[in-house]
Protein backbone atom coordinates (compact mmCIF):
# COMPACT_ATOMS: atom_id res chain seq x y z
CA UNK A 1 0.00 0.00 0.00
CA UNK A 2 1.34 3.42 -0.93
CA UNK A 3 1.11 6.14 1.71
CA UNK A 4 1.92 9.04 -0.58
CA UNK A 5 0.20 10.48 -3.62
CA UNK A 6 1.22 8.94 -6.93
CA UNK A 7 0.41 10.13 -10.39
CA UNK A 8 -1.04 7.82 -13.02
CA UNK A 9 -1.77 9.64 -16.26
CA UNK A 10 -3.77 12.72 -15.34
CA UNK A 11 -5.09 11.19 -12.08
CA UNK A 12 -3.60 11.45 -8.63
CA UNK A 13 -4.03 8.24 -6.65
CA UNK A 14 -3.97 8.23 -2.86
CA UNK A 15 -3.49 5.19 -0.67
CA UNK A 16 -3.47 2.64 -3.44
CA UNK A 17 -4.60 -0.70 -2.00
CA UNK A 18 -4.17 -2.85 -5.12
CA UNK A 19 -7.75 -4.06 -4.67
CA UNK A 20 -10.10 -3.97 -7.67
CA UNK A 21 -12.41 -1.00 -8.02
CA UNK A 22 -15.98 -1.81 -6.96
CA UNK A 23 -18.89 0.17 -8.39
CA UNK A 24 -22.60 -0.04 -7.77
CA UNK A 25 -25.70 1.68 -9.06
CA UNK A 26 -28.22 1.00 -6.28
CA UNK A 27 -26.18 0.94 -3.10
CA UNK A 28 -23.05 -0.38 -1.48
CA UNK A 29 -21.98 -2.01 1.76
CA UNK A 30 -18.62 -2.51 3.36
CA UNK A 31 -17.25 -3.83 6.63
CA UNK A 32 -13.99 -5.20 8.00
CA UNK A 33 -15.15 -8.82 7.47
CA UNK A 34 -16.39 -10.34 4.23
CA UNK A 35 -19.20 -12.36 5.88
CA UNK A 36 -20.71 -9.23 7.41
CA UNK A 37 -20.40 -7.41 4.09
CA UNK A 38 -22.07 -10.31 2.30
CA UNK A 39 -24.94 -10.36 4.81
CA UNK A 40 -25.54 -6.63 4.38
CA UNK A 41 -25.43 -6.97 0.60
CA UNK A 42 -28.05 -9.73 0.72
CA UNK A 43 -30.37 -7.53 2.79
CA UNK A 44 -30.15 -4.77 0.19
CA UNK A 45 -30.70 -7.25 -2.65
CA UNK A 46 -33.90 -8.46 -0.94
CA UNK A 47 -35.25 -4.91 -0.79
CA UNK A 48 -34.15 -3.94 2.69
CA UNK A 49 -33.41 -0.39 3.75
CA UNK A 50 -29.80 0.69 4.25
CA UNK A 51 -30.53 0.72 7.99
CA UNK A 52 -31.58 -2.96 7.81
CA UNK A 53 -28.26 -3.71 6.12
CA UNK A 54 -26.28 -1.70 8.68
CA UNK A 55 -27.96 -3.46 11.62
CA UNK A 56 -27.35 -6.83 9.97
CA UNK A 57 -23.69 -6.02 9.34
CA UNK A 58 -23.22 -4.88 12.92
CA UNK A 59 -24.91 -8.01 14.29
CA UNK A 60 -22.77 -10.31 12.13
CA UNK A 61 -19.61 -8.45 13.18
CA UNK A 62 -20.44 -9.32 16.79
CA UNK A 63 -20.00 -12.97 15.82
CA UNK A 64 -17.22 -12.93 13.22
CA UNK A 65 -15.22 -9.92 14.44
CA UNK A 66 -15.92 -9.79 18.19
CA UNK A 67 -12.59 -8.22 19.15
CA UNK A 68 -13.60 -5.05 17.28
CA UNK A 69 -17.36 -5.10 17.78
CA UNK A 70 -19.72 -5.94 20.58
CA UNK A 71 -23.23 -5.72 21.92
CA UNK A 72 -21.76 -3.92 24.91
CA UNK A 73 -20.80 -0.87 22.89
CA UNK A 74 -22.31 2.31 21.59
CA UNK A 75 -23.62 3.26 18.16
CA UNK A 76 -23.45 6.60 16.36
CA UNK A 77 -25.15 7.00 12.99
CA UNK A 78 -26.07 9.56 10.35
CA UNK A 79 -29.06 8.63 8.22
CA UNK A 80 -30.13 10.39 5.06
CA UNK A 81 -33.81 9.83 4.27
CA UNK A 82 -33.97 10.34 0.51
CA UNK A 83 -37.76 10.56 0.51
CA UNK A 84 -37.64 13.71 2.68
CA UNK A 85 -34.00 14.69 2.03
CA UNK A 86 -33.62 14.96 5.80
CA UNK A 87 -30.44 13.97 7.61
CA UNK A 88 -30.95 12.51 11.07
CA UNK A 89 -28.39 11.57 13.68
CA UNK A 90 -28.59 8.73 16.16
CA UNK A 91 -26.61 8.95 19.38
CA UNK A 92 -26.70 5.42 20.72
CA UNK A 93 -24.32 6.01 23.60
CA UNK A 94 -25.55 4.49 26.78
CA UNK A 95 -26.88 6.23 29.84
CA UNK A 96 -24.99 6.61 33.08
CA UNK A 97 -25.67 4.00 35.73
CA UNK A 98 -28.73 4.56 37.92
CA UNK A 99 -26.85 4.73 41.23
CA UNK A 100 -24.22 7.31 40.18
CA UNK A 101 -24.29 10.67 41.92
CA UNK A 102 -21.91 13.59 42.48
CA UNK A 103 -21.02 12.10 45.86
CA UNK A 104 -19.55 9.08 44.04
CA UNK A 105 -16.70 11.33 42.91
CA UNK A 106 -15.96 13.16 46.19
CA UNK A 107 -12.22 13.71 46.44
CA UNK A 108 -11.70 13.64 42.65
CA UNK A 109 -10.91 16.67 40.48
CA UNK A 110 -12.23 14.82 37.44
CA UNK A 111 -13.85 11.49 36.58
CA UNK A 112 -11.15 8.82 36.21
CA UNK A 113 -10.60 7.29 32.74
CA UNK A 114 -10.06 3.80 34.17
CA UNK A 115 -10.99 1.84 37.24
CA UNK A 116 -14.14 1.28 39.29
CA UNK A 117 -15.11 4.97 39.25
CA UNK A 118 -14.50 5.56 35.55
CA UNK A 119 -17.28 6.94 33.38
CA UNK A 120 -18.74 3.67 32.16
CA UNK A 121 -22.17 3.74 30.57
CA UNK A 122 -24.88 1.20 29.99
CA UNK A 123 -24.36 -0.22 26.46
CA UNK A 124 -26.48 1.62 23.88
CA UNK A 125 -25.93 -0.26 20.60
CA UNK A 126 -28.87 -2.65 20.80
CA UNK A 127 -31.27 0.10 21.88
CA UNK A 128 -30.08 2.19 18.94
CA UNK A 129 -30.63 -0.76 16.59
CA UNK A 130 -34.21 -0.96 17.88
CA UNK A 131 -34.90 2.75 17.41
CA UNK A 132 -33.38 2.79 13.92
CA UNK A 133 -35.36 -0.30 12.95
CA UNK A 134 -38.62 1.21 14.22
CA UNK A 135 -38.13 4.34 12.11
CA UNK A 136 -36.50 2.96 8.94
CA UNK A 137 -36.55 -0.84 8.97
CA UNK A 138 -38.45 -2.82 6.35
CA UNK A 139 -37.74 -6.34 7.61
CA UNK A 140 -38.96 -8.02 10.78
CA UNK A 141 -35.46 -8.69 12.09
CA UNK A 142 -36.33 -8.52 15.78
Amino acid sequence: MSLKATTKGSKIEFLTTKRPLACGQNGAVTSPHYLATQAGKEILEKGGHAVDAAITINAVLNVVYPHMSGLGGDLMALICDHSTEEITEMNGSGQAGENISLETFDGYDEIPERGPKSALTVPGAVGAWWELHQKYGKFAIF
